[in-house]
């Protein structure tokens, strides 16, 4: 098979009950798309028949690949699996609930060629009218991003929404950090990582949501700040060997 434009990720666990619609939805909307594409669906050992149901139709919806885990190991993983076995230009991570995000193909496109690296899906820039306390939860969590990560995810809002796409390059060099998280955090320090190198985010907005999404609780900013001092320890030690420029 020829190189593929898109290649598509998509992280699953026990979606027996919907895998199947979501497979038939991105199927569609990839068919009426004008570039070539792929679809690795990673199984993040599924206790029902998520897996199952991917491997029966490997071979209806083309190109579909499905990567099996054995055991729970978090989406983290899973996402890092779908990105080692991809081949495309493009890479789009895509939770389940959120394939809708392939319609926005244009504006991605449209990104890509104005210079940015990552595009990233937000619910909080999708709300039309913010309420007063909504309002006020956004502001404080980009002066927290700012806080905790210097300028690297200032503007960046909904760090943990499962609607992501990269160019390859970018993908590659992600890659080459084994230490990333398994969990869902790995967005977090993807972003984290690609600002710290002096690359774009564009958040575009997507999804729907009554309110600011702005995390639960102190315990997912001191976890956060973490990773942070995770991620920024890696890069430094990157720097040794690719020249990277911290902000």
């Amino acid at each position: 098979m020829s190189k593929p434009y898109l290649s598509l990720i998509i992280p699953v666990r026990d979606e027996e009950k919907t895998v199947l619609q979501t497979l038939l939805s991105v199927d569609y909307a990839l068919s009426i798309s004008e570039f070539s594409s792929e679809v690795i669906v990673v199984d993040d050992g599924s206790r029902d028949t998520t897996a199952h149901i991917v491997r029966q139709y490997e071979k209806v919806l083309k190109p579909l690949k499905c990567i099996e885990g054995k055991s729970k190991r978090g989406f983290g993983s899973a996402i890092k699996d779908g990105m080692a076995d991809a081949n495309g230009n493009v890479q789009m991570i895509l939770y389940p609930s959120c394939v809708g995000f392939l319609d926005k193909r244009e504006e991605i496109l449209t990104a890509f060629k104005d210079g940015y690296d990552i595009v990233v899906g937000s619910r909080n820039i999708a709300v039309e009218r913010l309420s007063l306390s909504c309002s006020v939860k956004r502001a404080f969590r980009k002066l927290g991003n700012r806080l905790l990560c210097g300028k690297s995810l200032f503007g960046v809002s909904d760090v943990r929404f499962g609607a992501v796409c990269m160019t390859e390059e970018m993908a590659e060099w992600l890659s080459s950090f084994s230490e990333l998280t398994n969990s869902n955090n790995i967005f977090f320090e993807m972003y984290m990582l690609t600002t710290a190198n002096g690359g774009r985010i564009k958040e575009i907005a997507y999804g729907e949501s009554d309110e600011c999404v702005c995390g639960k609780g102190a315990w997912n900013w001191i976890r956060a700040y973490f990773h942070s001092l995770k991620v920024r320890h890696l890069a430094k030690k990157k720097k040794k060997h690719e020249g990277l420029v911290l902000e």
